[in-house]
């Protein structure tokens, strides 16, 4: 019995079952990659950074912005990646989430690096927490 080949998509913008017609084509050619792959999809979702919380809190200081800095802050130490698993339209979807302590310059090529760097991170993270390959 031959293993199927793996083939792994990541897509540009955060796709999720609320947001499903932003990556519709990576759900269309994941659908049919299935049938003759094993096919997983990375959708790449960069939170906003401790420093963007904070300034949130300066510009409208109040308890629930504060209370979002500390949520942000503990989630920041506890994990940086977060992967949430969807199932959408029979194709497995793994939503990678990151969390920042600085979101930087924002210049075209920080962003791509930004997007690569989690891309990188939840792979290995996935890796690491089933073992094998994420799908």
């Amino acid at each position: 019995m031959s293993q199927q080949p793996f083939v792994l998509l990541i897509t540009s913008e955060e796709l999720n079952p609320q947001n499903i017609y932003s990556s519709c084509f990576e759900l269309n050619l994941a659908k049919c990659l299935q049938k003759e792959f094993e096919v997983g999809v990375f959708s790449v979702h960069i939170d906003a950074s401790l420093i963007g919380k904070a300034k949130q809190f300066f510009k409208a200081p109040s308890l629930g912005t504060f209370k979002n800095v500390l949520i942000y802050l503990f989630q920041l130490l506890t994990e940086k990646v977060k992967i949430k698993t969807y199932l959408i339209n029979q194709v497995s979807v793994q939503e990678v989430v990151g969390k920042y302590w600085y979101s930087g310059a924002k210049t075209p090529l920080s962003a791509l690096n930004k997007w690569s760097d989690l891309g990188m991170k939840g792979f290995f993270k996935a890796y690491i927490d089933t073992g094998n390959c994420p799908v």
